[in-house]
């Protein structure tokens, strides 16, 4: 749970999106292994917009940061051939699609956007200290309301 506070409060996660990837196991007599999966992260969860009018999508990839074009103002915001919303944005140049909607015609390939994945926002440095020393502070006040327990 802690893990989970730390990145909301550097990343524009929500809180069903962070546990969807992320676990706790027992590693042990006295550890815990905290597991993010390496599945990326799509910038709509993050909470992307696109108007057509403006330079293209824009994120705000971390909490309290201003709104960005993403990657230069190409990037949109569509509905993929799964079904879900993604940002999007085209690369290379143009081709014959071979299946599809627009088998036959001439298009420029697009690809979906990401960004880290719970497993990479997991192994910050910064973070590991963090959850660290909180850890140690847990566990110095369990020990410290033990002895005062024993001593009544």
């Amino acid at each position: 749970m802690e893990a989970r506070r730390d990145m909301q409060q550097q990343y524009n996660l929500s809180t069903r999106r962070i546990n969807f990837d992320q676990s706790a196991r027992r590693a042990g007599e006295s550890a815990i292994d905290l597991v993010g999966r390496r599945r990326k992260i799509g910038l709509i969860q993050y909470g992307a917009r696109w108007d057509r009018r403006s330079s293209g999508a824009t994120v705000a990839i971390e909490r309290g940061a201003g709104r960005s074009a993403w990657d230069g103002g190409g990037a949109f915001i569509a509905v993929g051939v799964s079904g879900n919303k993604h940002v999007f944005e085209r690369f290379g140049a143009k081709r014959r699609m071979q299946r599809g909607r627009y088998e036959g015609h001439m298009r420029q390939p697009i690809s979906v956007q990401h960004f880290g994945s719970i497993a990479d926002l997991l192994i910050d440095e910064a973070r590991v200290s963090r959850l660290g020393d909180l850890a140690q502070a847990v566990l110095a006040a369990e020990i410290e309301r033990l002895l005062a327990s024993a001593r009544r």
